[in-house]
């Protein structure tokens, strides 16, 4: 499995060829409404391509793949379902340093952010004094392993489809917005490690998503190009991240075998309703 390679954390944050992005803010001209950039309708037809594949047993390889060089796949929320561990942790986290309004719809809207950006956003928010972040991420890292490492495992719908990809000889690449070593962990506890070609985590890139800096990463290590990738995601942000990258996005919230959050469930029915065929 490879990671980044050695000095690319120092590189100059142009390295990839996009404009600085901004600092994270909560200003809706940075981010947003709440929940970020809905998924384009269009993202149905690889949805239902990959159903298909799944539900042949994996036949349809050839066609499916026809062209591709290479998947990056999200970790938390895509690889394994974690989400709920993670929420806990950062809500405990959070409290520990003063911030107590932190709620599940911040938790999605900010899902596959970096770190320093969400702090800084809940900090302004909150108004209170800004946070230590070496300190809360060594708070953060150690709840990870109590409250969340020990509830992860992997959402099949998304890992079957690596399997499938595998078989037909891509390369697959990991490209998460977490910590190395709590991606890492997670994915040799559920036993997927060995199933990656490369893993790009939040230390490899100047920007995280939804920069696509990861994704970008990601190709280059498996020697593939972004044009000719997909990009797997659960997070809106992680799937603007994917198509700024040029990259094919399929939102894995869309399979029916998805185990969708309640918090989905409730307020984003779109993502089950599927578009009538004529």
């Amino acid at each position: 499995v490879q990671s980044c390679p050695s000095g690319a954390q120092g590189r100059p944050r142009s390295y990839l060829g996009f404009a600085e992005m901004p600092p994270g803010r909560l200003a809706e001209s940075h981010f947003g409404r709440m929940g970020g950039p809905r998924a384009d309708e269009g993202a149905w037809e690889l949805v239902e391509a990959f159903e298909r594949l799944l539900g042949s047993g994996g036949d349809y390889g050839v066609e499916v793949f026809d062209g591709v060089q290479g998947l990056v796949m999200d970790c938390d929320g895509t690889l394994v379902n974690s989400m709920q561990g993670h929420y806990e942790v950062w809500q405990r986290a959070l409290n520990d340093f003063g911030i107590r309004s932190f709620t599940k719809d911040h938790f999605y809207a900010f899902g596959g952010m970096p770190v320093g950006d969400i702090l800084d956003i809940m900090v302004e928010e909150e108004g209170c004094a800004p946070i230590d972040k070496e300190a809360f991420a060594d708070r953060k890292m150690d709840l990870f392993h109590d409250i969340a490492l020990p509830l992860v495992a992997e959402i099949r719908v998304c890992v079957d489809i690596v399997r499938c990809a595998k078989k037909e000889g891509l390369k697959v690449a990991v490209a998460s917005g977490g910590d190395k070593l709590d991606v890492v962990s997670t994915l040799k506890r559920t036993g997927l490690f060995d199933l990656f070609d490369a893993i790009v985590t939040r230390e490899d890139t100047p920007r995280g998503k939804p920069a696509p800096d990861p994704f970008l990463l990601a190709a280059e290590l498996i020697n593939a190009d972004p044009t000719k990738c997909i990009g797997f995601e659960d997070a809106d942000k992680g799937l603007e991240a994917v198509r700024r990258a040029g990259m094919k996005a399929v939102d894995v919230r869309r399979f029916d075998a998805y185990p969708l959050p309640e918090y989905f469930v409730r307020t984003r029915p779109e993502l089950r309703t599927r578009p009538t065929r004529q």
